[in-house]
């Protein structure tokens, strides 16, 4: 199994454990939902799942497309485009790019992220898709590959027609597969205000659309949205300690009351739930003694730290594991159901052996007998 899928079962592990039901509500919107980020962990949601207008929140994506082209080497922060008629002739949010200006990916990527910036936008969708259309083929693409069901683009920007939507559940994935895979974009995300063109007679002031950035300590992400139709909508992140959450907003009735409803529901989360270390990063899982390298003794080991969301409820005693020697992971239950996968790996790099090799290692296994 590829790295890829093993990250998308846990992203896709959407389990609501141990969470205390009514004991925390938003009302003033459509759709909300708080997960922690590794795990993608349910905390609280709020009908997760229902298709709706999502606004500039859609950049989520588009963000993640030109961090993923920067990655494969397609891309840089320093290659400098050329605007086209077509993003310079965009409406709503935008950073004015005009006709023929030249601007590095990575102000323009500042630009959407501080500013959101439809202009922007397009530009970079142009060029990492040869036009707008082929760039939001490929964010299709992308979403069905992280198996979201109820997501589908029709731009890069959020400002189109009906058949361009998603949940909050969705969203919540998107936000955590950008977090996880590019951390670096909440070097964006966090900045309340900056300059663009900094050098010319035309500096540009950024101010960053999401207020919480600036107001609730901690906040340094992610991406909002609003338009008449889809009303305030928002998706914000926040670490304390060694845990992350991720709140998605959808539907709210102004700026000023999404932004609260943000702060209780990341408050609730921080308050009733902590990461708690089970697996340590190097801890011996299994001891093997494989002929088949040389030598043949070595280790199965975690990874990584492995953390787990728990509620103030939660009986740690229920925990119980699961190792797949033959696929290299280790599954973690919790009353019997699957929370996390845990890869393993060996704690050497593994030599195939000779056959000389394989003989020597085979009288050592006697010996030692």
């Amino acid at each position: 199994m590829g790295e890829f899928m093993k990250t998308l079962i846990l992203i896709l592990t959407f389990l609501s454990l141990n969470v205390r039901k009514n004991s925390f509500d938003i009302s003033d919107c459509k759709s909300a939902i708080l997960v922690e980020t590794e795990s993608g962990q349910i905390i609280y949601e709020n009908n997760k799942d229902e298709r709706l207008r999502i606004a500039s929140m859609t950049k989520i994506m588009t963000m993640t497309l030109i961090l993923e082209e920067i990655n494969k080497g397609n891309l840089s922060f320093d290659d400098v485009l050329t605007t086209s008629k077509n993003a310079a002739s965009q409406t709503g949010s935008r950073i004015f790019l005009s006709l023929n200006e030249k601007m590095s990916v990575y102000d323009l990527l500042k630009g959407i992220a501080v500013a959101s910036a439809n202009d922007a936008s397009v530009l970079l969708a142009e060029h990492i898709g040869g036009n707008v259309s082929g760039f939001v083929d490929m964010m299709n693409e992308y979403a069905n590959n992280l198996g979201l069901k109820n997501t589908h683009f029709s731009d890069p920007t959020g400002l189109s027609d009906e058949n361009h939507y998603s949940s909050s559940h969705d969203m919540a994935i998107m936000a955590c597969n950008l977090i996880n895979k590019f951390p670096n974009i909440l070097d964006f995300t966090k900045i309340y205000q900056d300059y663009l063109r900094k050098d010319s007679n035309n500096p540009f002031w950024l101010v960053n659309t999401n207020k919480l950035v600036r107001f609730e300590e901690g906040v340094d992400g992610l991406k909002t949205g609003w338009t008449e139709k889809s009303g305030y909508c928002l998706t914000a992140t926040k670490k304390v300690n060694n845990m992350r959450l991720v709140g998605v907003i959808i539907g709210s009735s102004s700026a000023k009351q999404r932004n609260a409803d943000m702060v209780s529901m990341l408050n609730y989360g921080f308050s009733n739930y902590s990461n708690e270390l089970i697996l340590e990063n190097n801890k011996i899982i299994k001891k093997m003694y494989d002929f088949k390298y040389y030598p043949p003794q070595y280790n199965l080991v975690i990874d990584k730290d492995i953390y787990l969301l728990k509620g103030k409820n939660m009986d740690m005693s229920k925990l119980k594991y699961k190792e797949n020697i033959k696929e290299k992971y280790i599954d973690v239950y919790y009353d019997d159901a699957l929370i996390k996968r845990c890869n393993l790996m060996s704690d050497r790099k593994l030599k195939k052996a000779s056959f000389f090799e394989k003989f020597k290692g085979l009288i050592d296994e006697i010996i030692r007998l």
